[in-house]
This record gives C-alpha cells, sequence and structure tokens, in this order.
C-alpha cells in the first residue's frame, strides 16, 4: 500500500491506495499530530511502499510529520512541490500563489471528468475554482469558512463565544445564540458558495459540474436551496495527489 497524506492550514489528513482504490483513513488537528504514530502502525505494520505527500503547512510542521514517519517506519519521502503544466492542466492563475492543495483538487477534477468544472475546497478557507472544458485554470477565489466566520465574531464581540457546531441544530428560526450562530454561518458560506458558482456557469460552462471536498464540505448541505449538479468527493484531493506524484492522463 501507499501513503497519501494531505497537511492542511488545520489538520493531517491521510488516505492509503491500495490497487486503484483510495481509502480514507483519518484527520486530525495539527495540533494532534501524537496521533500519527498510531495511525502509521495500525494502517501500515510494514512500511508503506510510497509516501506521497502535500502541504501548505509551515516548515516545522512539515519536518515533525516527516520524522515521525522516520522514526517509525525509517523512510524519508519529500513533499511535492507544484509544478505546470501537469496531467493536461495549465493555469492562469498566478503560479507562486496557487496552493498545492487546490492544484490537487483541480487536477483531480480534470482527471475524473476531461471537462469544464468548478472545484470547491472546504477546509479553514473555502476555495472555488473553474477549470474550463480545455483543462485551463481560469482562476477562482478564497473566502472564510463557516468555522473561521464563528471564530472571527467570537474575537470580536464580547459574549459569543466559539464552539465546533458538529450537532448544532439547523433552523432558520433559531431559538438560542449557538444555533443562531451555527446557521447564520453556515448560511452565508452556503449563499455566497452557490452565488460564485452561479456567476462562474453564467461566463463559462451554463452546465459545469461542481465537485466539492474538504472537512466542511458537508455544510453546503446543510442549508437550503441545494446547489445544482453539486457531488462531493471525499477523495479528491488524494486523487490529485496522486496523480501530481505519479502522472495522469494528458488530455
Amino acid at each position: 500500500m501507499k501513503l497519501l497524506i494531505d497537511l492542511g492550514n488545520s489538520r493531517c489528513k491521510c488516505a492509503s491506495l491500495a490497487g486503484q482504490r483510495i481509502h480514507f483513513l483519518d484527520a486530525f488537528a495539527r495540533s494532534e499530530l501524537a496521533n500519527l504514530p498510531q495511525l502509521l502502525k495500525q494502517h501500515f505494520p510494514t512500511p508503506p511502499e510510497a509516501i506521497y505527500a502535500i502541504s501548505v503547512a509551515d516548515t516545522e510542521t512539515n519536518h515533525r510529520v516527516a520524522d515521525i514517519i522516520r522514526n517509525v517506519h525509517g523512510q524519508s519521502f519529500s513533499f511535492l512541490e507544484r509544478q505546470m503544466p501537469v496531467c493536461g492542466v495549465r493555469s492562469r492563475y498566478q503560479a507562486s500563489q496557487l496552493g498545492i492543495d487546490r492544484l490537487a483538487a483541480i487536477v483531480a477534477s480534470w482527471q475524473r471528468l476531461m471537462r469544464s468544472a468548478i472545484v470547491v475546497g472546504c477546509g479553514t478557507a473555502i476555495t472555488v475554482d473553474y477549470i474550463d472544458g480545455q483543462g485551463i485554470h481560469q482562476g477562482g477565489v478564497i473566502m472564510p469558512s463557516d468555522e473561521l466566520m464563528r471564530s472571527a465574531l467570537s474575537r470580536g464581540t464580547a459574549q459569543l463565544e466559539y464552539f465546533n457546531d458538529a450537532r448544532a441544530a439547523m433552523d432558520i428560526f433559531a431559538l438560542n445564540t449557538k444555533d443562531a450562530m451555527s446557521y447564520g454561518c453556515r448560511s452565508a458560506m452556503h449563499a455566497a458558495v452557490s452565488q460564485l458558482v452561479q456567476a462562474m456557469r453564467a461566463v463559462g460552462d451554463s452546465d459545469a459540474p461542481l465537485l466539492a471536498s474538504g472537512g466542511r464540505a458537508d455544510s453546503l448541505l446543510a442549508v437550503e436551496p441545494p446547489i445544482d449538479k453539486l457531488s462531493i468527493v471525499e477523495t479528491l484531493i488524494f486523487e490529485g495527489i496522486l496523480a501530481l506524484a505519479e502522472g495522469g492522463k494528458d488530455d
């Protein structure tokens, strides 16, 4: 098996590749990297055949992850770097500023569909990117997630506290502050993504499908009305990591 790692702004996400199938293993906060050795021992009792990893974290965190893997399995690896064009994808975005996590998701979308699409990454920040029918990434938008909105509210007000809203009720007529914040922030995120998707379809392919991934992707399903042609693909970024590492279809 191969080990796939996505080291993001706030979480470390791991998957395995057995044959041609990607299995999501776990995700935990970067502050909980002490969990990584147990994950490796549980899912990789013998060293993985290969390790493919991307990161938007700081150098210290990258070194810590590399040290953990070296201590458990005695293996060294290098984080994948941005490259363009790759796997049939080109981009108009400023190359030095396109996060490799966004690039991986865009590449995965193209490899899956070979057509125009809108790619939404739902992590600490929300990214919405458009790739046209020629495999050209035309650019995109970055905005805060509902989680980041709640965090900003808690910092900017005296009595609104930050909380994890995994079990918060979703009712537009909220009856307490926690539920009011939860619905308000999720609704704002949903509305912004929906508007951006409509705008991109208006100037691009009006039938472009929408692929969403990331830990906050389910938030797009929590508010009505549903966004047209939305599919949540849990393994999307890992598919992109694999394509970046091993190559894929060029056209």
